[in-house]
C-alpha cells in the first residue's frame, strides 16, 4: 500500500512521471518499511491504554537505472507517525490512523523523491528534536 501511495503522490506532483513497467523507466524508488510500532504512552486508573502512537519507518533508495545503477539517495529512517486513543475523545480506530500515517509517510517519500527533502512536512515534535 505505501509504495503505491508514494506513487500516486510523485504522480499527483506532476514533476516525474510514474511507469510501473522498470523496462520504460529512467529511475527505480525502492521502499522497505523498517519500522512498525504501536506504543502505549498514556494510561487510565485501572492501566488500560488510553493513548497510543502509531510509527511506521521506512527505508527509501532511488536508483538510477542506467549500465552503472548509480544510487541518487539512500534514505534510512524516513518516518511518520500519530498519537490516537481508541477508547477516549477524540477516538480514531487504528485501521484509520494506519491510513493517515501511510499518507503522511508517502507524502514525505514523494517530496524526498521530487525535491530532495522533506523538512516542510515535519511535526512540531520532530522540529524541536533538531
Amino acid at each position: 500500500r505505501l509504495l503505491n501511495k508514494g506513487r500516486e503522490a510523485i504522480a499527483l506532483d506532476g514533476r516525474l512521471g510514474v511507469d510501473a513497467e522498470e523496462l520504460h523507466a529512467d529511475l527505480r524508488l525502492d521502499i522497505r518499511i523498517s519500522k512498525y510500532l504501536v506504543e502505549r504512552i498514556a494510561y487510565d486508573a485501572i492501566g488500560r491504554a488510553v493513548k497510543k502512537r502509531l510509527w511506521i519507518t521506512a527505508d527509501v533508495k532511488l536508483v538510477k537505472l542506467d549500465r552503472k545503477k548509480k544510487v541518487i539517495f539512500d534514505e534510512p529512517g524516513v518516518q511518520s507517525f500519530r498519537e490516537f486513543s481508541d477508547l477516549v475523545m477524540p477516538i480514531e480506530p487504528e485501521s484509520v490512523v494506519i491510513e493517515r500515517v501511510l499518507n503522511e509517510l508517502a507524502l514525505r517519500i514523494a517530496s524526498k523523491t521530487v525535491t530532495g527533502w522533506y523538512t516542510n512536512l515535519l511535526t512540531d515534535i520532530e522540529q524541536r528534536k533538531k
